[in-house]
């Protein structure tokens, strides 16, 4: 991991001392402190449909901070925000209700049991997952649950609990999970299907939220960062998946970006977001902002689309694309219409 980072960046000056010297667990504590010390770092928090009904809808993609949304987060916000935490049933998939509350499900969760998700989007009772957890368990009732675990809903679960109580069995198990799954899960695990779209965008937030937290150690830390910074990208930048998957690319590869900035790869993966979202609205939108599909709801969807990835750079404190920025007072009139 500290091969792909630029050592010279102001800040990094301790690990690479401590690299000089061979000493890799000095430099892995220098490297988690200099994630704390941190001020103006922009850790873009749910990157994803985060302009969609954020008053009627809790819990979605396991984001149960009630609106307005923070755009961004640090782990100084913890006593902040931690009272606009959503403590009822949950909300998630399609308008379903949960028979769970957030801290109900991260409560299963350190007794090692997840409530999944069957075919059509409804909850299950909670699956026994064993200790250590079963990275390969499959339910008859629902074949899509592995599938939807590696892109790690657990994950914001147990971070966000931890925000709202303080309690730090949370960290311990979600550090427990989260390093456990790095070196055992398959890689055929990790990156099926949109898993890895997933992991960019919850996991850059789940760490800065328990930097404070006396249970994460820089080891576990450095590994958690080093799979992030290897795994996900590389998954993400091999080329556009197509429509909105293709947005969905873009907003976790800012994801990665904001967090990241210090990786040597970080202009780079930008510039394939960007090349994304060129080619997106290339293709979507013509150049006074109306839209090549004329059905209604393809336009809203476009535009949200554009919006929410206007939205992430700016909140990244990244440049919006002149010829986006071009087009949008069409997005912006059908949104508001």
């Amino acid at each position: 991991m500290f091969a792909r980072i630029h050592l010279q960046m102001p800040g990094l000056e301790k690990v690479q001392a401590a690299l000089d010297h061979d000493d890799l667990r000095a430099a892995e504590t220098a490297y988690f402190e200099f994630w704390k010390s941190r001020t103006d770092q922009k850790i873009l928090w749910n990157p994803h449909f985060r302009m969609v009904r954020l008053e009627g809808r809790n819990g979605q993609a396991s984001d149960y901070f009630l609106a307005p949304v923070p755009r961004t987060i640090s782990w100084r916000d913890r006593e902040r925000l931690q009272d606009r935490i959503y403590k009822g049933n949950a909300w998630e998939w399609f308008d379903k209700q949960t028979n769970w509350t957030l801290l109900e499900m991260a409560d299963l969760m350190l007794e090692d049991r997840m409530v999944p998700v069957r075919d059509g989007h409804s909850f299950l009772p909670p699956l026994d997952m064993g200790n250590p957890w079963n990275w390969d368990s499959e339910s008859e009732l629902a074949p899509s649950a592995n599938a939807l675990m590696h892109r790690h809903y657990f994950v914001a679960r147990l971070a966000q609990a931890y925000w709202l109580t303080g309690d730090d069995n949370y960290v311990t198990k979600l550090v427990t999970l989260w390093t456990d799954w790095i070196r055992r899960a398959s890689a055929g695990r990790k990156n099926q299907g949109l898993a890895p779209m997933y992991q960019a965008f919850i996991h850059p937030g789940a760490l800065e939220m328990i930097l404070d937290s006396p249970t994460l150690e820089p080891e576990a830390f450095c590994l958690m960062v080093a799979y992030l910074s290897e795994s996900p990208i590389k998954w993400l930048t091999r080329g556009p998946r197509g429509a909105n998957q293709t947005i969905g690319q873009v907003n976790a590869i800012l994801s990665l970006v904001a967090a990241l900035p210090e990786f040597k790869g970080s202009d780079r993966w930008l510039k394939t977001a960007m090349g994304y979202l060129t080619g997106f609205y290339n293709g979507s939108t013509y150049p006074d902002g109306g839209f090549a599909e004329p059905s209604f709801l393809y336009s809203i969807s476009t535009a949200l689309a554009l919006l929410n990835c206007a939205d992430n750079l700016l909140a990244a404190g990244l440049p919006v694309p002149q010829e986006l920025s071009a087009r949008a007072t069409g997005v912006n009139f059908i949104v508001q219409s």
